[in-house]
């Protein structure tokens, strides 16, 4: 899940019993004051790998790094668990929480893509 997809990756994750392999979630709305984010989702209950990947400049008022690094310690029951902070990428445009911005991780498609893929790989 990506963005607002997040939440609804993790509550997936967090309700399915044996249907799914692991779960990716980036540039997750990670906002502690809003009614709808991955932290109103039961994420003790989810016991499969999780990766989250952020854009350490994404300017997104719903998807804060700093607030990102908050989901790792709730997962206390995944298999395994990984953060990683992304940076760089090219020049963003338009608004800061759509794809051309660091919210979209632009410029480090392909990187993060990568970064994804491996992780997917080992585990």
């Amino acid at each position: 899940g990506t963005s607002a997809g997040t939440v609804s990756a993790a509550a997936l994750a967090a309700n399915s019993v044996n249907s799914l392999s692991g779960v990716v979630l980036t540039a997750s709305v990670a906002n502690s004051g809003l009614s709808t984010s991955v932290f109103n989702v039961d994420l003790e209950r989810i016991s499969i790998p999780v990766l989250i990947v952020h854009h350490e400049q994404d300017g997104c008022v719903y998807c804060s790094p700093d607030e990102a690094k908050n989901i790792l310690p709730k997962l206390k029951s995944a298999r395994s668990k990984k953060f990683i902070l992304t940076n760089g990428g090219t020049e963003p445009s338009g608004d800061t929480c759509e794809a051309l911005h660091y919210h979209g991780f632009v410029g480090t498609e392909e990187t993060t893509v990568e970064l994804i893929a491996n992780w997917i790989r080992s585990n």
